[in-house]
């Protein structure tokens, strides 16, 4: 499972596990979920969470896919030095990770219980209720290795979820029911809030909206310093947080600062469990009397490398902040954290795609849309004229005397009089119309919007405007300095020459063609497809020096040059060959 997906689904999973516990259910059957869940990240190793009883021994609370007799061999187990990955996570307070047990000395108390179930690696995460270690989760192999950066990660969180689980399965570690499903209740709402919005201000919003819902938080709010260096609330919720606006705390370095302006400064949790009687806080103590904020906390919010914002709560109760509150306090705000900066990726590989996207849909000598992009944005054009009974024009254009340009400058240069071109037919079209570069010196453009009743006038307008794009000299590095150009242009009409997008670009190339024959004779530089064509005339003997014979010659003509230079050489070293032999 991807990083990216993992995390999502464990997100998914703890608020499932949270909202559970919140509504009471039993611990047992949440262990095994918890266990289950882990198996379907990591289906070849065996989950198990572990309990550590009133003896200071560990017994097994969940191993659901774990034979009874593997379970009953470690169960009732004895913490020490050797006592295994969990025995030793119990003896020496810390995660402890086996990769390779048959050559393990930690495992040497359980050797013959190893080999016989072949167990080859055991990763085990201690599982805690503040500072004091309670149980463990452990995932166990039939094949060798370490854990990765993701496996452990999951390892932490399943431990994470594991202590809520387990604090409700001991009679002496639990607290008042309500105020802990209240606590839960306030975790289980930050983690729906993070995944069900999207945009910054709804999720920051929805976030301290949860966070104060039936909860043991009267109030809840994020801000930063904004320029002038006083802090603006971005969102708020509860009792008495629109006062927050009003006193805007100011960053300073004074020692008597609001807490939020200290967990700026430092960059760490500062918290007040009596705020009445915090010397520290005497300018707040009338904000503090009016709304009962007799607990407060300010936790830092981090986005990537940097201090982002500062999240802010408040409890109606004095000691509210003990280790399990101050622990989900951390918990949201790392959350937040986290949750801020995936939606910054996402918006950084968006932007990336629809850079590469624009990037496949551009010419890359000029800039105009390319033959792709004038694929997708035809058919809608057509539907557009279509919808509103209006005509759409769709004119191919092939340069003139661009060949010679080529020759005489150079590619480079006729490069730059393509770029300069492309810029002064953008410059002659409405902002409705359409330019594009299908490649060498052949453009289309779109003429969207026409009157059906006036099509020949407005065309008529608009080309004589778009001509104007050739009518003055492109200056060029080179001999002649201002070079002159022409243009043909093959036109045709939706509705009225074609039914299909391929098929007005087919059509519209065979116009520009028939102009491009004829451009000798013709009156104007574009010819309309849907005019009638004049009837052939009867088939003569062929000039050989007529305007077609001339046509066909350009055609073939850069392919006679490159072989021309050959085949002289060879002509005359074939001469001399034969010259030599008759002597």
């Amino acid at each position: 499972m991807k990083e990216e997906g993992l995390h999502l689904a464990l997100m998914h999973f703890s608020t499932r596990i949270l909202q559970s516990l919140a509504q009471g259910e039993q611990a047992v059957s949440l262990a095994e979920e918890i266990c289950v869940f882990a198996e379907s990240v990591l289906p070849e190793r065996i989950a198990s969470m572990g309990i550590v009883d009133e003896n200071g021994r560990l017994q097994i609370l969940a191993a659901p896919h774990a034979p009874p007799e593997l379970i009953q061999a470690f169960s009732d187990l004895i913490p020490g030095p050797h006592a295994g990955s969990c025995g030793n996570v119990i003896y020496r307070q810390e995660p402890v990770v086996v990769g390779d047990i048959p050559r393990d000395s930690r495992w040497d108390d359980l050797r013959v219980q190893a080999e016989t179930w072949q167990l080859k690696s055991c990763w085990s995460w201690p599982v805690r209720k503040g500072k004091r270690l309670i149980g463990t989760f452990a995932l166990t192999g039939l094949v060798e290795g370490d854990p990765s950066a993701d496996q452990i990660g999951l390892l932490e969180s399943c431990a994470a979820l594991a202590g809520m689980v387990l604090i409700h399965s001991l009679p002496l570690l639990r607290q008042e029911d309500e105020n802990q499903r209240r606590l839960y209740r306030a975790l289980f709402g930050s983690v729906e809030a993070l995944i069900q919005y999207q945009s910054d201000q709804e999720m920051q919003q929805s976030l301290c909206a949860s966070l104060t819902n039936d909860t043991i938080f009267s109030a809840a709010w994020i801000g930063r310093p904004g320029p002038d260096d006083y802090f603006e609330v971005m969102a708020k919720s509860g009792v008495g947080a629109r006062q927050i606006i009003e006193a805007r705390p100011r960053l300073t370095q004074a020692e008597d600062a609001p807490i939020i302006v200290r967990a700026w400064r430092t960059g760490q949790t500062v918290l007040s469990n009596d705020t009445l009687s915090d010397a520290s806080l005497h300018h707040w103590h009338a904000l503090f009397t009016k709304n009962r904020w007799l607990s407060l906390l300010a936790t830092p919010i981090r986005r990537g490398e940097e201090l982002w914002a500062v999240l802010v709560l408040a409890s109606p109760r004095t000691d509210t902040f003990d280790e399990d509150t101050l622990g989900l306090c951390l918990r949201v705000a790392a959350l937040l954290s986290r949750t801020l900066e995936e939606h910054d990726l996402k918006l950084r590989i968006h932007a990336l795609q629809m850079e590469d996207s624009q990037l496949a849909r551009t010419d890359s000598l000029t800039g105009l849309p390319n033959r792709l992009a004038l694929e997708e944005y035809l058919p809608k054009a057509m539907a557009r004229a279509e919808r509103h009974e209006r005509v759409v024009a769709l004119g191919m254009i092939d340069l003139d005397d661009f060949k010679p340009v080529n020759d005489q400058y150079g590619h480079e240069q006729g490069d730059i009089l393509l770029q300069e071109l492309a810029q002064r037919l953008c410059h002659k079209i409405r902002e409705s119309n359409y330019v594009a570069r299908l490649g060498g010196d052949e453009f289309v453009v779109v003429f969207e919007d026409l009157d059906e009743s006036q099509v020949q006038h407005e065309l008529g307008s608009a080309l004589a405007r778009l001509h104007q794009a050739v009518e003055s000299p492109f200056y060029l590095e080179g001999p002649e300095g201002g070079v002159m150009i022409d243009m043909t242009m093959g036109v045709v009409l939706y509705p009225g020459d074609a039914e299909t997008p391929e098929e007005l670009m087919r059509k519209a190339d065979a116009a520009m063609y028939h102009a491009k024959l004829r451009k000798h004779e013709r009156v104007q530089w574009w010819v309309l497809g849907s005019v009638p064509m004049e009837e052939p005339a009867p088939e003569g003997p062929f000039d050989p020096f007529g305007s077609e014979a001339q046509f066909l010659l350009s055609l073939v003509q850069p392919h006679l040059e490159q072989v021309t230079d050959e085949f002289t050489r060879s002509f005359y070293e074939d001469m001399e060959r034969d010259e030599n032999t008759l002597e």
